[in-house]
Order: C-alpha cells, then structure tokens, then sequence
C-alpha cells in the first residue's frame, strides 16, 4: 500500500512537472507574441513620423511679419523674416512664390512674386543676386512692396500666401490696424 502511495505521488509530481512546463512555454509564447506587437507598433509609429516629417519639409517659419514702410494712400512695404528649419536639401529661391489678396472694399487687389531678393539676414533684404539657394537653417528677409495694387489702408484685410515647390502653403492673414504705425507686427 505504501508503494501505492508513493506511485500516486510520482504521478502527480510529473503531472504538476508537466503543467508547469507548459505554461512556461504558454508564457514564452505571450512574451514573444507581445514583443511582436510592440516592436509593430514602434515601427509603424517611425514610418509615420518619416511620412510626417517629409509633409513638414519647406513649410516656412515665419519670424517677424510687420509693416515697414507705410504711407496713405501709397508706397507701402512687409517686411518678412522666416527660415526653413526642416528642409533636408537645399531650395532654389525661385521655387518659393508668395502671393498677396488685398480687400480694396469694392474689389480684391492681388499681388505675387518669388523669393529672389530675400537674402540672409546680415544683407539688405532686396537683392536678386545676394543667393540662389535657400539653406537648412539658416534665417533670411525680404521685403514686399505693396504700392499701386494693395494699399494697406487703415481696416483692410489681407492675406499673405506662401507656396513652396512640392505643393507646401502657408497662409497667413492680417489686418491692417485703423492706426497703422511701421513696425505693426502681423503676427
């Protein structure tokens, strides 16, 4: 009778041997099963990140949007200061447009132009041949005459559009103040 006891206990210490491993192996299983899903995740969370970061590449940052030279009616002036803190190549500054709609009360007013006299910062802000590349990083400043099409009157509402190569725009509203002063910043 005692060996049949002994016999009884055997098996159940290889039973118990044998669910513990299984579910050491079950555990292996989840564990490996988990890391697959995470390292998915990740990867998945970098490919959209690259997806992102090339839709923020060229979009212009914009430091400074204010009234330079101001005179009712007449010869009016923006001065813009921006960089492209995320461009991987360089751009030509021909490829970066800007365009310009002017509320006139009766009709719109509408300007455009090109980047070709932003120069970098330390130059003067108007000359075509100052630089022909935009650079990663580095800051630079234009200045838009609006004079004969967009008076920038006391009250008037306008729009200043950006366009880069690849489809990238950056609008920027503003109003014109009914105390308008050089230096009224748009932004």
């Amino acid at each position: 009778m005692k060996d049949a006891d002994r016999d009884g206990l055997g098996e159940m210490a290889i039973g118990a041997m044998i669910s513990l491993i299984a579910l050491i192996l079950m555990a292996a299983v989840l564990a490996g099963v988990l890391l697959a899903i995470v390292e998915m995740t990740f990867a998945e969370s970098k490919q959209t990140a690259v997806t992102q970061s090339d839709s923020l590449n060229g979009i212009i940052m914009v430091n400074t949007f204010e009234l330079s030279q101001y005179s009712d009616p007449g010869n009016d002036r923006i001065y813009l200061v921006f960089e492209f803190p995320f461009i991987t190549a360089e751009l030509e500054d021909d490829d970066v447009v800007w365009s310009m709609l002017c509320d006139g009360g009766a009709s719109v007013g509408h300007l455009a132009g090109d980047f070709d006299d932003a120069t970098e910062i330390l130059d003067s802000g108007s000359d075509a041949a100052a630089n022909d590349f935009f650079e990663p990083s580095k800051i630079y400043h234009m200045y838009i005459t609006t004079s004969g099409v967009c008076d920038l009157s006391p009250g008037v509402a306008a729009e200043l559009v950006v366009a880069m190569e690849g489809g990238r725009v950056k609008t920027m509203p503003f109003s014109i103040g009914e105390n308008p002063r050089v230096g009224d910043s748009f932004i």
